[in-house]
């Protein structure tokens, strides 16, 4: 056991590290030291006093393990603080390298805090970018509408047909005529949307048929000679019944945002026939582009109290 022990000692003793095993030495040598007190302590107060000869060897041992004690000691003491300095040196070495290498990353953060704040600002300068092609293609994309809505054909769609026939199908059995400019695809595509919602509001219906409207010639132009017609004219019978269906018909086209007008009573025939003729189409929208352009202006108007 005991042996096993001074082993265990011994091998935990080598184990430690060079400044902790001098420390270790100073320590045996403060119980030398002890030791040697101990026995100059029993020769010094005559515990061995039978015996002369025995106090003196006691005496003079007891001084040798003192002296022997205090030079271990003194060597312990100096080699610690050898190992003492040593470590204190390195210490600062690391401590050093630590703080260059904190001057060093703070630096690196500065650094990096810079080109965070110049991508930040080229970011900001991407999105402004962003933000003005975003505009742009926004108002190229209003004025590719605004364009389309300016030449884009009249027409009725099936829905608005359907819409238009049932409430104009109390004057069921009125004679209507169609006719549009000869060579005008666009008035004859609405010419034949107005007749197919007139069909169905059980109207007696003449196809569309073309007019041959030829401006003048020989006429010399004065700055205000007035070229075709535009819009859709309607001439209603004079009779109370053909009046009131011409009338619902303009209101009809009216409200979908046509232009559209009613000849005056001096013009109108006393045929039974209301007369409806799609002349050229006017410039600007029509249909909902022009309902929406209407929309916008007078959201836009003032108050005025």
């Amino acid at each position: 056991m005991s042996f096993t022990w001074l082993l265990m000692s011994l091998l935990s003793f080598w184990l430690m590290s060079p400044l902790d095993r001098w420390q270790a030495v100073q320590y045996v040598a403060s119980a030398i030291v002890i030791v040697g007190a101990l026995g100059g302590y029993l020769a010094e107060f005559h515990i061995l006093r039978d015996n002369e000869e025995q106090r003196r060897t006691v005496a003079k041992l007891s001084t040798l393990v003192i002296l022997a004690g205090l030079a271990i000691e003194l060597l312990g003491l100096v080699r610690t603080s050898q190992l003492s300095e040593i470590t204190i040196a390195r210490l600062n070495d690391e401590a050093g390298s630590a703080r260059r290498e904190a001057g060093r990353a703070n630096e690196r953060a500065g650094k990096a805090i810079e080109r965070a704040a110049r991508a930040d600002e080229r970011a900001s300068e991407n999105e402004k970018e962003a933000a003005a092609l975003r505009k742009t293609a926004e108002d190229e994309r209003l004025a590719r509408i605004r364009i389309e809505e300016r030449v884009a054909w009249r027409r009725l769609t099936k829905q608005q047909q359907i819409e238009i026939g049932s409430r104009l199908r109390r004057f069921s059995g009125q004679i209507a005529s169609m006719w549009y400019n000869m060579g005008d695809k666009e008035a004859e595509t609405l010419a034949l949307e107005i007749a197919s919602a007139l069909y169905g509001a059980k109207w007696t219906v003449y196809a569309p048929a073309s007019l041959g409207h030829m401006a003048r010639s020989g006429i010399l132009f004065n700055g205000s000679t007035s070229g075709l017609e535009t819009g859709v004219t309607i001439n209603g019978p004079l009779n109370e019944v053909g009046r009131n269906a011409s009338d619902a018909l303009l209101h009809e086209l009216a409200t979908l945002g046509f232009d559209v007008t009613k000849l005056p009573d001096s013009r109108r025939s006393d045929s039974p026939v209301v007369e409806i003729i799609v002349f050229v189409r006017p410039e600007g929208p029509q249909g909902e582009a022009k309902l929406r352009h209407q929309h916008k202006v007078s959201r836009n108007q003032p108050l005025v109290k």
